[in-house]
């Protein structure tokens, strides 16, 4: 239920050609696998800033990045 909850409370972005290709895009140009370049595409797209701890993401623009702690 807490799943379902937080899902209604979010917007759901399709994949469209543009953003895919966009992703394509992102994904040669800073090395992403292609399901990190959709999750990038889709945050510039947005014009949102990328909140992550997923190192893949470190040091590229309007990401803020958070080191996992060991």
């Amino acid at each position: 239920m807490e799943v379902i909850t937080l899902t209604q409370q979010a917007n759901v972005i399709p994949l469209t050609e543009s953003l895919a290709l966009s992703a394509s895009e992102l994904s040669q140009k800073y090395k992403l696998s292609f399901a990190d370049s959709i999750i990038y595409a889709t945050a510039q797209q947005e014009k949102v800033k990328l909140i992550t701890a997923d190192d893949h993401f470190e040091n590229l623009p309007d990401v803020i990045y958070f080191a996992k702690k060991s």
